[in-house]
């Protein structure tokens, strides 16, 4: 009876024995992590890697009055629970999540932070046996597909029509060894927005409303996003970074996936957050450094380009028109006879009897069939026809090219504009003097961003403004009185121009304070809100003519109920003279109807000649009539850009 109890007490024990021999291995390996472990912290806590500048720009690290804090938001970036502001705690916490086991797989903080590893790895000397094994497949598989080896920056110009795009946007294209940039990659960082009615889109983007992520996917899915596309230059900037720092510049952006920093339109928003992946691949470049080291550090797209240039990264620079500025361009070659064949072509289908005539020379017949090709190609990209029907029409349109001129696939030699970064800078102060209500005044103004109608007026179809946060004081020799003139927080016009082929609506928006002149004749401050739209038309002797109807409201406790509401109107034109002189022309009605019954009229003649690319001179003159009182006004002063 003894013997099988003898044998159950041997399979029982057994086991047990096995369960104690592992566990004493596991037990040692887990001393041996542990050591190993410790002596990494206390090698980079001596090397004091927590201050070294790689290591803060991988954590987009901000220098602040009492040290350091990230410009990223989300927690799940960090793995110490002060991470966010304590580069010390954090990078513990970095290297101790290295030693985590591999049951977290693909989530797992060396493949989650290739970056971080790869930079510790290599200032550690990290000996990759003495961590738990793992295993990245999938960001192998990733880094693969990608294919790093080159870094091109584009910049998407402004599209006015559009609240959301009136600065332009930035974005970073990684090209492979392939000669095809559509299958590149793009990095982009955008806003999470769903409101974009103006101005509250405005407004929040300016208080950090929204949150901005980082996302990677083909250059192609890329340039389908941009709706409106057909209306916007694309300028691609080559940069010089090699292969491996284009890697490890890849290896940050996959850091940065489903990670989110509150987004502000006018300092942390797509163009300053580039600035930290072009220096993760390239860290000698202190292109962020820029903005610490002023006082603020707002900055816009054409600010991310202009730093970018001057850093002496650029290799090449190529320029890509819009299909809407391809199809103005061979317009312009035409007469408006022949500019409506075009269009009738492209609408309707191409048959002989458009262009079969022998007052049409063969050089005209071509660029006809040039611009009918290009407008239906821009109609396709709009989904106003179906593939069936766009492809039979191109076809029809080829081959008649080849029939005129033996050639269908001739190049659009569109004349390349002077390169944005090559303008102004968009913060302004001006200094002024000027006469008013019998007295003498001196003025200083101060605008963040962007541009006035006077400014960049580049085309001969399009013209816009865009003040952001301006404020204007002034001090009266007269009474020795100090005034705030105005104090602007938003204030956007966006002119285009109609013609054969396109219908833009113009428009405009103001919000902010000025002073305002009553009926008495007295002036004060008024909270003013004013929109409005119209047509804006092209000539070439006049320039751009606009005509806009609008609303107008203001708010004080100087008007009757607090309030003036009514309709208006405003017609204009601005000019350029010469390369350096723009002038404008403006005249404006408004019958206020509610609160108050009394009608306000306003004319305006400016002129701006540029003295170089950073400075301008002024010359305004206005009158302004409330009911029975006038007030006239001249002003000359100067511009500086910065």
């Amino acid at each position: 009876m003894d013997w099988p109890l003898k044998i159950n007490k041997a399979y029982w024990i057994f086991p047990l024995c096995l369960f104690f021999i592992l566990f004493s291995r596991n037990t040692h390996a887990f001393d041996d992590y542990s050591d190993y472990q410790s002596k990494l912290i206390a090698s980079a806590l001596s090397q004091k890697l927590y201050e070294d500048r790689y290591w803060n720009i991988l954590l987009h690290y901000r220098p602040t009055a009492d040290g350091r804090e990230s410009l990223i938001d989300a927690p799940n970036f960090f793995f110490a629970s002060d991470g966010k502001r304590n580069p010390d705690s954090e990078l513990t916490a970095t290297i101790e999540a290295f030693f985590e086991p591999s049951v977290y797989g693909e989530n797992h903080p060396r493949c989650r932070f290739p970056a971080r590893y790869a930079w510790l790895k290599k200032s550690l000397q990290i000996e990759e046996k003495k961590l738990p094994s793992i295993s990245c497949s999938h960001l192998q598989e990733t880094l693969k597909k990608i294919n790093p080896k080159s870094t091109t920056l584009i910049f998407a110009s402004p599209y006015f029509s559009s609240s959301s795009t009136i600065f332009g946007h930035t974005f970073l294209r990684i090209d492979s060894d392939s000669d095809e940039h559509l299958l590149s990659y793009a990095v982009n960082y955008a806003a999470h927005t769903v409101d974009k009615v103006v101005p509250g889109f405005a407004l929040k983007g300016l208080a950090g409303g929204f949150k901005g992520y980082f996302s990677m996917l083909p250059y192609y899915v890329k340039i389908k996003e941009y709706s409106d596309l057909e209306n916007r230059d694309i300028w691609e900037y080559y940069l010089d970074l090699n292969n491996e720092e284009t890697y490890q510049m890849v290896l940050h952006i996959l850091e940065l996936r489903d990670i989110y920093s509150d987004y502000y339109f006018l300092d942390e928003n797509c163009s300053f957050n580039i600035l930290f992946l072009l220096e993760s691949g390239r860290p000698s470049l202190h292109l962020v450094d820029y903005y610490w080291d002023r006082l603020g550090y707002g900055v816009i797209p054409l600010d991310t380009v202009y730093i970018v240039r001057n850093s002496g990264i650029v290799s090449k620079v190529n320029y890509r028109p819009s299909p809407v500025n391809q199809i103005r361009h061979l317009a312009s070659k035409l007469d408006e006879d022949q500019q409506q064949t075009a269009k009738s072509i492209a609408i309707n289908g191409f048959s002989a009897e458009n262009i079969d005539s022998s007052q049409i020379s063969t050089e005209k017949k071509q660029q006809i069939l040039e611009l009918a090709a290009e407008y239906l190609k821009y109609r396709y990209s709009r989904m106003e026809l179906t593939q069936e029907i766009f492809q039979e029409q191109y076809l029809r349109l080829a081959n008649e090219m080849i029939n005129v001129k033996g050639d269908s696939k001739k190049q659009i030699d569109i004349p390349e504009p002077e390169p944005p970064e090559s303008n102004h800078r968009p913060a302004k102060i001006d200094f002024g003097l000027g006469y008013r209500e019998e007295s003498f005044f001196g003025e200083i103004s101060l605008r963040p961003a962007y541009r006035d109608l006077l400014e960049l007026v580049n085309s001969h179809y399009d013209a816009a403004q865009v003040k952001l946060l301006e404020v204007i004081g002034r001090y009266y020799e007269k009474g020795s009185r100090l005034k705030l003139q105005e104090a602007t927080i938003l204030n956007i016009v966006s002119l285009s121009a109609k013609d054969i082929f396109f219908y833009p609506v113009s428009w405009k928006l103001l919000a902010g304070f000025e002073q305002n002149l009553f009926q008495n004749g007295d002036e004060d401050i008024v909270f003013r809100f004013n929109a409005g739209g119209g047509w804006t038309f092209s000539n070439p002797l006049w320039g751009l003519f606009y005509a806009l109807m609008e609303a107008d409201m203001k708010l004080s406790d100087r008007f009757k109920d607090n309030i003036v509401l009514g309709p208006g109107v405003t017609l204009g034109f601005i000019k350029r003279i010469m390369k350096n002189w723009s002038i404008g022309l403006q005249g404006q009605s408004i019958f206020y109807e509610l609160g108050e019954n009394y009608e306000l009229y306003r004319f305006g003649f400016d002129q701006r000649f540029e003295i170089t690319k950073d400075s301008a001179v002024f010359l305004n003159f206005g009158i302004e009539r409330a009911d029975t009182e006038t007030r006239t006004e001249l002003k000359i002063g100067w511009s500086y850009y910065f």
